[in-house]
Parts: C-alpha cells; sequence; structure tokens
C-alpha cells in the first residue's frame, strides 16, 4: 500500500491480472485506476506526484494527479567486459618507460596507463596516479628525489603532471598545446623539464 493524500493506492488481482488499485479514504470507494490486459505488475512505489510500476522488465508511470499513466522507456548500454574496471596482474611485458631512484632505493615505471614506484629491495609499491580512465606515460625522477613528472591525458589532451613521489600531496598539472609528448627530462636543479613532441 501506498498512502498519496487522501488515497491509498496498492497492487491486486481482483479483477484478473494483477493492477493498479486506489481506495478513496473519504468516499471508502476502491477504484482500478491502471487496468492491466497483460502481465502482472510485479511491485509498486509512490514518489513525488506520481507512482512507478514495474511489469516484466518495463517501467509505467502513473501521475496521481491526472490519473494518466505513460511507459518510460529505458535504455541500457552495456559496456564489453574487457573494457570494465578489474584487477590485472602487471605482467613485466606491459612494463615500459622505467627509471631509478637518485638514490637508488626505488624504480619509477609505467604499466597499463599507471604510474608505479617500487623498492628495490623492501617496501611498497605505490600507484601515484590511480586513475583508470585515462593514461599516465614516461615518468621521469626528478634530481633531488622528491618529483615525479609524467604525461597524462585525463583532460582530453595531453598535459604535464609534477607528483610527490611518495604519492601524498596535491600533483601540478601543466597545461600543454595539443599535442603527442616525449622524454621530460629534468635539469640538474630539479627546476625546469625539457621534453620533445610529435
Amino acid at each position: 500500500p501506498m498512502w498519496v493524500g487522501t488515497t491509498i493506492y496498492f497492487l491486486s488481482d481482483r479483477n484478473g491480472p494483477v493492477s493498479l488499485f486506489a481506495y478513496d479514504t473519504s468516499t471508502a470507494q476502491v477504484k482500478e485506476v491502471v487496468k492491466n490486459d497483460g502481465l502482472d505488475f510485479k511491485s509498486a512505489s509512490a514518489g513525488p506526484g506520481a507512482i512507478v510500476i514495474e511489469q516484466f522488465g518495463a517501467l509505467k508511470l502513473f501521475d496521481t494527479a491526472t490519473e494518466q499513466g505513460r511507459t518510460v522507456k529505458v535504455n541500457l548500454a552495456g559496456d564489453f567486459p574487457e573494457l570494465r574496471t578489474q584487477f590485472v596482474k602487471v605482467d613485466p611485458k606491459r612494463v615500459r618507460n622505467f627509471g631509478v631512484s637518485p638514490s637508488g632505493v626505488r624504480a619509477v615505471m609505467e604499466a597499463w596507463g599507471e604510474i608505479f614506484t617500487v623498492p628495490v629491495e623492501k617496501g611498497d609499491v605505490r600507484n601515484l596516479t590511480h586513475s583508470p580512465a585515462s593514461a599516465e606515460r614516461d615518468p621521469a625522477w626528478s634530481p633531488d628525489g622528491k618529483w615525479i613528472a609524467c604525461f597524462s591525458d585525463a583532460s582530453g589532451e595531453y598535459g604535464l603532471e609534477i607528483r610527490d613521489q611518495t604519492g601524498t600531496g596535491e600533483m601540478k598539472k601543466i597545461a600543454l598545446e595539443p599535442s603527442f609528448y616525449y622524454s621530460p627530462v629534468w635539469s640538474p636543479d630539479s627546476t625546469r623539464i625539457a621534453f620533445s613532441d610529435k
């Protein structure tokens, strides 16, 4: 049952297939408000100004003010399973553009469009980008060991991103003219970056 104003709406099979009925609390009268000549209505739920009804996978909307019903068109576009977010083991053949930290304790690499740093001996693997919907590539460690630069297409065009090598703090994004960029190289004092384009 759904109480809307002074009317109680409910589903019933009293006239055949399950349909939507209304009980007027002021007159104590029951009437069928949505005639059903097909498969049973499976569920109904009242919301602001309307009741939504499910019938064999289809949705109907009954306007409680006008007492008119209409079918709601629903389109669902399925993803390709191979494009869905998933956990994958990073195959060494997928590792691209890697380098070693200035201290030699960690290495930085690109795999599956993400930027990782890994310990040479002991420690944790750090995913610096966490961005499965975009591609980050060409990581470069700053000579002072504090920063990692890479290119990212998160905005729709490639830009230069600078991140703390620990994976914490704010990422700095430098917008570039639309193009494809390669091989960022830090200056020896870690204040500038050179790179090439297509």
